[in-house]
């Protein structure tokens, strides 16, 4: 690539003034050297701008006649000596017109090199458009396949939501069930009292001894159900502790978390199941007579017959 310069005609006069102040030739190296910048071609046509201009600002002053004569012997006397300075000089001008062509070749080369260059860069620029926009389609694809695995984590939530709901469901019912020993104790008392006060009537203790066996059944039944409830709510737990996990998880390959998002859900189904309870057993009602009846009424209070039923 050709060089730019900055000279300016002010420059090359300072370098030509300079070169003679110092008893030196103003020729083109010299300049070059003075200044330290610039190309020979663009130094040596701005050298010849400032000698024409020099020429034509001596022409248009009027010297006396005694100076003129002066100067003409003094001319006359240099002419001899400044055949060998022009040799010189010509010399020097065929090692300058040397030294640009060598730089003109030198700037050709590197004008080439920077084509070359050029046609490089475009074609990095061109694959790299290329490359661009597969990125572009690939980052497309993945802000998609990012929004299905937000819909995913979305729908697992869900899912998680209705899992605790359930879990808080078993925990009420475990409270329920924990109520279950005082309603024992309770009918036992029940049952106690009515044995006292039956104790002379066979048929209001065979009663009231149905009533409590019944009354024994159902709890029995009931604490069977009440550690189904526990392990089935730990059961629900831990299964939702696993759901938990791989929900957090989940950020991984939407295929993996498809997968695991149905074992939770078959988890949760079984959970569901394993949560369902058992038919209660009816117990065995008791035949009663007429004198029976009366005789249990009676005796009983009326909230202990509503237990006891």
């Amino acid at each position: 690539m050709a060089r730019q310069t900055n000279l300016t005609a002010n420059q090359i006069a300072a370098a030509v003034e300079q070169l003679r102040a110092e008893g030196r030739k103003p020729t083109l190296r010299n300049v070059r050297d003075m200044i330290g910048a610039g190309s020979m071609a663009t130094i040596q046509r701005m050298l010849a701008d400032y000698t024409n201009t020099a020429k034509e600002a001596a022409t248009d002053v009027t010297l006396p006649s005694s100076l003129i004569a002066a100067l003409t012997t003094a001319f006359s006397e240099a002419i001899a000596l400044g055949r060998a300075e022009l040799a010189e000089e010509a010399a020097e001008q065929a090692e300058n017109v040397a030294a640009i062509t060598r730089e003109a070749e030198a700037t050709a080369a590197a004008l080439d090199e920077t084509n070359d260059e050029l046609r490089t860069t475009r074609n990095r620029l061109i694959e790299s458009d290329t490359k661009a926009k597969a990125l572009e389609a690939e980052m497309a694809k993945m802000s998609a396949k990012l929004a299905e695995t937000e819909e995913a984590l979305k729908a697992a939530e869900k899912t998680l939501s209705k899992a605790e709901a359930k879990i808080e469901q078993q925990e009420e019912r475990l409270q329920e069930l924990a109520a279950l020993p005082a309603q024992l104790a309770s009918l036992q008392n029940a049952l106690r009292e009515a044995e006292g006060r039956a104790y002379g009537e066979r048929a209001a203790a065979a009663v009231a001894q149905a009533n409590a066996d019944a009354a024994t059944q159902r709890a029995n039944d009931l604490a069977e159900r009440e550690a189904d409830a526990r392990k089935a709510t730990a059961e629900a737990q831990r299964r939702a502790d696993t759901l938990a996990q791989q929900l957090h998880t989940s950020n991984g390959t939407v295929q993996s978390y498809a997968a695991r998002l149905e074992t939770a859900a078959r988890e949760i189904d079984a959970a569901k199941k394993a949560n369902r309870p058992s038919a209660e057993k009816k117990p065995t009602k008791t035949r009663r007579t007429p004198a029976m009846t009366a005789n249990e009424t009676a005796d009983t209070p009326t909230s202990e017959i509503g237990k006891l039923r």
